[in-house]
């Protein structure tokens, strides 16, 4: 199985956690709001809205996926019900009914929200009316939709999750679109207004599809820009652009290409005014040329060229000619870090370069390879189709995943594995009907190719048992799935396993009648299992050990109905706050719950272990807005600790407050 480094995970759970609480709207724009039980039964008459067919989680699977019989997330509900249907209004930041907004419906657990890139996306579209109003008609039973809301005049916005139980109709609290962004300035040089220069405004998608280059494909997931011009006096505006957050680019011909963040506060998304000025300098450039170790030249090789400052960004890309030589054009003065990479050969990079070098040469060295063979183990027969991870050993560090599942089919099993820098590998191969299993380790040289690397795919071992409640009958539709042992439920672990890092591609299932399951084709190790229902406290059982070709027998896992906290949020002035976060953090325990206040300001917080939490306001809707300093200090002011038993149904009241409560 595979495992990342202690030092990369506490890198990778801290920046996540830090993005998915920043990413939170502090204003409160996103109104995310779960329906109190009963809100259903008050139903409007149907809203003018196009049909929408039953939904179903996309079957097309990627290059880089693992099979998708191990790629099952099933709802915490029972999904074999009928249909039911999802409506609400869509207003402006004024509270004005928003007509033709868009609005979708996608997936995702609570984590997800403000992160598309973790979305499902389900391709169904719907339109408001006059009166703000959408529809999502026969929708299928589960408990993570999101809905997205975009109009060309105001920003984004989302809200989630949102629960569907069979032949339920769901009423989702109003959703207030943001106020379109304002972006101008002046481009100048030496103080003179530059006329006719290129203005670039865009959502920063293609940098962050270079940090992620395997994220999905969807329009919402796609580089986006504006484009503008400046006038005589150098002047350039964006009345009404819907970036929360965006990058912007000044360019002209002869000048400096200059690149500058929004200036987005730590504590929050954007303010609605920039005023971002560019100061352009004669353009510079480098020129040089990329070899190999024999001294020829490398033609297709891309070298980029970065400078960053707290004041702008500037970065330049070329490719090397048939000569291998290259110039990188419209340089700003400073000193640049460079990176020479081509297929087949190692990454090349050099740092401070000034602008105005000229005849750099850049040397790329050739990498290795592998080739090997993957066979059943029992039978020595190959198998064909199947795919690979790379992950490179380090001493003291652990592996470290490079390459996730490149698919590969070939007749009697063989594979060849390129561009490798120098050191020591594993494979992992991932096939139907097989655990996961590794390689031995193999050194890579540089130039040469290792031969003889084998995977002997093996069935591993099972896990059975059987859910139950507290009576002993047994309980339908829980999830049992494995987890690295030890693990806790929390937020940021929740995103971690959505971005594919955490857990990929280990066991699931979903009980059946009897309440029974059956974990197969398990890498023999040692786990945690997890046990979720929609309707019990969640049950963790640590130490369950996996030997190949055995049966392990957890024997019963008892589920609690658990604690039920539901009560009002209401802001300083003691009017409800609508689509406020609510969020209850176990102590001790393990334990995180999230969800959203309704049109009324009600909120519950259903089956939680028995233990302590702190519920408070995680984020709330203002208008007008307050500074976001303030606003978290009165949402965390808000926070109340309690003790809950199970089969407890307790209400508590929070409250916005400038005072911090009492300990």
């Amino acid at each position: 199985m595979k495992r990342i480094a202690p030092l990369l995970l506490v890198l990778v759970v801290a920046v996540v956690g830090a993005v998915a609480w920043w990413l939170h709207d502090p204003s409160g724009a996103n109104l995310k709001a779960p329906p109190r039980p009963g809100d259903g039964a008050h139903q409007e008459a149907p809203l003018a809205a196009p049909a929408v067919s039953e939904l179903a989680a996309p079957t097309a699977t990627r290059q880089e996926e693992r099979p998708a019989e191990q790629q099952d997330d099933a709802p915490l509900i029972d999904t074999s019900g009928p249909p039911g249907a999802i409506y609400g209004r869509i207003l402006d930041p004024q509270g004005a009914p928003v007509s033709d907004a868009e609005v979708e419906l996608v997936r995702g657990p609570a984590a997800a929200i403000n992160i598309p890139s973790l979305y499902t996306r389900l391709n169904l579209l719907v339109r408001t009316d006059n009166a703000g109003k959408y529809r999502f008609n026969n929708v299928g039973p589960n408990d993570d939709y999101i809905i997205v809301a975009s109009h060309p005049e105001y920003g984004d916005c989302e809200a989630g999750p949102i629960v569907v139980p069979p032949a339920t109709e769901q009423a989702v609290a109003d959703i207030r679109l943001r106020d379109g962004v304002t972006v101008e300035g002046f481009v100048r040089c030496d103080g003179r207004p530059l006329q006719n220069a290129v203005i670039i405004l865009s959502n920063a998608m293609e940098r962050l599809r270079k940090l992620r280059p395997n994220m999905p494909d969807h329009p919402d997931l796609e580089p986006f820009e504006l484009r503008t011009a400046t006038d005589a006096e150098g002047h350039y505006q964006f009345a009404s652009a819907p970036f929360s957050s965006f990058e912007i680019t000044a360019e002209l011909d002869g000048y400096s290409r200059i690149t500058r963040n929004s200036q987005t506060s730590f504590l929050g998304r954007s303010s609605k005014e920039h005023k971002i000025d560019f100061d352009l300098t004669l353009a510079r450039r480098i020129t040089g040329s990329v070899i190999d170790e024999s001294k020829n030249p490398i033609a297709g090789a891309k070298i980029a060229a970065t400078i960053a400052n707290q004041n702008f960004r500037c970065e330049v890309e070329a490719i090397s000619d048939g000569a291998g030589r290259f110039a990188l054009e419209a340089l700003a003065d400073g000193q640049y870090f460079l990176q020479a990479t081509c297929d087949g050969y190692s990454e090349s990079h050099q740092q401070q370069v000034a602008a105005g070098t000229e005849d750099l040469v850049l040397e790329l060295r050739v990498q290795g390879s592998a080739i090997g063979v993957i066979v059943d183990e029992a039978t020595g027969a190959p198998i064909t189709e199947f795919a690979l991870s790379v992950q490179q050993q380090y001493k003291g560090r652990g592996p470290i995943e490079l390459a996730q599942n490149v698919r590969f089919h070939d007749s009697g099993g063989r594979f060849e594995v390129k561009n490798l820098d120098p050191g020591r590998y594993t494979l992992e191969g991932v096939a139907a009907g097989y655990a996961p299993s590794l390689s031995g380790e193999f050194e890579v040289t540089r130039g040469q190719v290792t031969s003889g690397v084998r995977i002997e795919m093996n069935k591993g071992g099972q896990i059975t048992g059987i859910v139950v409640d507290r009576a002993g009958k047994p309980i339908r539709n829980a999830l049992v799935s494995l987890r690295e042992n030890g693990t806790k439920d929390n937020q940021v672990l929740e995103i971690f396993s959505q971005m594919g890092a955490r857990g990929a591609g280990l066991p699931k299932f979903r009980t059946k009648e009897d309440g029974r399951f059956t974990l197969d084709l398990v890498v023999p190790e040692t786990y945690q299992v997890a046990v979720r229902h929609n309707q019990f406290a969640g049950l963790l059982k640590d130490d369950v050990t996996v030997r190949k070709d055995e049966t392990v027998d957890v024997g019963e896992l008892v589920l609690l109905r658990g604690a039920r906290v539901s009560g009002r949020a209401f802001d300083l002035d003691g009017n409800p706050l609508v689509g406020a976060t609510i969020t209850g953090i176990a102590g001790k325990s393990s334990g995180y719950k999230s969800t959203r206040t309704n049109n009324d300001g009600f909120y519950e917080l259903l089956s939680l272990n028995a233990g302590e939490y702190t519920i408070t306001i995680n984020s709330f809707q203002s208008n007008p807005p307050i500074n976001p300093l303030a606003g978290l200090s009165f949402a965390k002011n808000s926070r109340q600790v309690i003790a809950v038993n199970d089969g407890d149904d307790v209400t508590v009241d929070l409250r916005l407050s400038k005072e911090k409560p009492k300990e």
